[in-house]
């Protein structure tokens, strides 16, 4: 035997304006959360670059104190991008002596979309810069 189910009355149930309006505004707030979790990953994935320049710059000082000159990328052995591979590294000298350097993080694949902090740079003086994807100094980077 089967029951069937009645309406009775003062039973109600949602209509479906409202579940649509309910769908929409899940809708709209996923998609603020979603914009928000994008940026916080980005700027997550800036701790990569800076501890890999860091790294690269005391390799290039321990150089320095065995050679009396600082090293190429080729010379300390550097891969050219972070472990995670989103930044690709450089290293640039300033004179033919090699006696100062810049080590460069620029963003790669998907963290090529930071917008606000695209690459970043420590120097033989410790000095760091970063730059925005249209090359202008960035100034919370760091």
């Amino acid at each position: 035997m089967t029951q069937e189910l009645k309406h009775t009355p003062g039973q109600s149930g949602f209509t479906l304006i409202e579940i649509m309006i309910t769908v929409a505004i899940i809708g709209i707030i996923s998609a603020i959360a979603m914009v928000g979790y994008t940026s916080y990953i980005l700027r997550s994935h800036r701790t990569d670059a800076k501890a890999t320049l860091q790294h690269y710059a005391a390799l290039q000082e321990r150089y320095f104190s065995q050679n009396n000159s600082y090293a190429t990328d080729a010379q300390l052995g550097m891969p050219g991008a972070t472990a995670s591979g989103r930044y690709t590294i450089g290293i640039s000298s300033d004179d033919s002596y090699a006696t100062h350097y810049n080590i460069t993080a620029t963003a790669a694949g998907a963290q090529a979309s930071d917008e606000d902090c695209n690459s970043f740079t420590v120097n033989s003086l410790g000095q760091t810069t970063a730059k925005t994807k249209g090359g202008v100094a960035a100034t919370n980077c760091w």
